[in-house]
């Protein structure tokens, strides 16, 4: 199980933490008459921006978000699997039941076999081989014809 430290806090939630925690300045000072512009001024942006700076840590920390890597051993050619999104020459995405994994069922991207096939949401296809490309993306490849299955790979069906 992979994690990272989260995602940065979105804009609109910046900005309007940073106006609520300047207003909420503003009033406290508000009754201060005898006190330096400066420090006045000081005050009203200096702990808002501090109060910002904790609300991104505290966004971090709700939004930490973890990713199952599929083990190696799992034989994933040969595996009949079925279509979430549709599967044509852009791509399209299956879902594989791994068995033993932490979180269930995993969506993988794949691209068809033969580039004139298309396969419609719900079909069940089998993966039949696994493209590299030059730019490091893996791909694997499907078709609903399980004799396409490489005889090259390790094979569990």
């Amino acid at each position: 199980m992979a994690s990272d430290k989260g995602q940065n806090a979105p804009l609109m939630l910046m900005i309007s933490g940073y106006l609520l925690f300047s207003g909420m300045i503003g009033i406290l000072f508000f009754s201060l008459n005898e006190i330096s512009i400066f420090l006045l001024l000081a005050a009203a942006l200096i702990p808002p921006f501090l109060l910002n700076k904790l609300l991104q840590k505290g966004w971090r920390r709700v939004t930490r978000s973890e990713t199952y890597v599929i083990p190696a051993e799992v034989p994933l050619i040969g595996m009949k699997v079925r279509v979430q999104i549709k599967v044509d020459i852009e791509g399209g995405t299956v879902r594989i039941e791994i068995p033993n994994s932490p979180i269930g069922a995993q969506h993988v991207p794949v691209l068809p076999l033969y580039p004139e096939k298309v396969f419609e949401e719900g079909a069940e296809i089998y993966i039949v081989d696994i493209e590299r490309r030059e730019d490091g993306k893996e791909f694997y490849l499907v078709d609903d014809d399980r004799s396409e299955i490489r005889k090259s790979h390790d094979v569990n069906i």
